[in-house]
């Protein structure tokens, strides 16, 4: 990969998340269930992570590591729901969204429509 001058060598990321959480539910009749979800997550392997490059401009193949972007490692998960029924349809619809992570902005929205035959 090129930037700005620079080869970035292939990088690796392992990540180990550990959660902690509870789902409520209430069954409003006629099929219809809305849900909300929270969790507190824990990165479980927050080493420091380092990219190597090397400057486009050395022929010497001379390179260099620099860290990269570590964000946080504690974080809270929201999530929003609702799940029914209508005739043979079964109908969900989520939003979750991730909270207390500097310098990122994570939201998920979903919908699923399925059919039973």
């Amino acid at each position: 990969m090129l930037l700005g001058g620079l080869r970035i060598a292939s990088q690796t990321r392992k990540s180990e998340v550990w959660s902690l959480g509870g789902r409520a539910s209430f069954y409003l009749g006629d099929g219809w269930t809305p849900w909300v979800s929270a969790t507190y997550d824990k990165e479980r392997r927050d080493d420091p992570r380092f990219v190597t490059a090397t400057p486009l401009t050395l022929a010497t193949g001379n390179s260099y590591d620099i860290p990269a972007y570590m964000p946080d490692t504690t974080y809270t998960t929201l999530g929003i729901g609702i799940r029914g029924q209508i005739d043979r349809f079964g109908i969900s619809a989520a939003y979750s969204t991730v909270l207390s992570r500097s310098g990122i902005r994570d939201d998920a929205v979903s919908l699923l429509i399925s059919y039973r035959f």
